[in-house]
């Protein structure tokens, strides 16, 4: 995401707020890459069901299902997509460095 834009016309707030969230998203993105699958899935719930909690304070009754429906199914399908690709990476990870080891026996080293 890139906002720093000299010519823009939003107000220094609007273009703070979106530098901020930049930062937000590059600090939760490093981590979600370099924790372990258990960190990753717990963040994954915590952050769940703390906007399910906040959704929980919408008066609308309506659009509060709404919102929970599509940020459950949105928030479910993304952490389990980040910790499949995460597992994947790692098994990839390992078969690369087995064949790099080809007829070495580790136990030799």
């Amino acid at each position: 995401m890139y906002f720093d834009n000299e010519e823009s016309d939003e107000p220094d707030e609007i273009l703070e707020f979106y530098k901020k969230l930049d930062e937000s998203v590059d600090f939760h993105s490093k981590n979600l890459k370099s924790k372990s699958h258990e960190e990753v899935a717990r963040f994954v719930g915590v952050v769940t069901n703390t906007i399910i909690n906040l959704l929980d304070q919408i008066e609308d009754d309506q659009l509060a299902i709404t919102l929970t429906e599509l940020i459950g199914a949105t928030l479910g399908g993304m952490g389990q997509a980040v910790l499949e690709l995460r597992e994947e990476n790692e098994m990839l990870k390992h078969d690369i460095l087995y064949k790099l080891q080809g007829d070495i026996d580790p136990e030799l080293n």
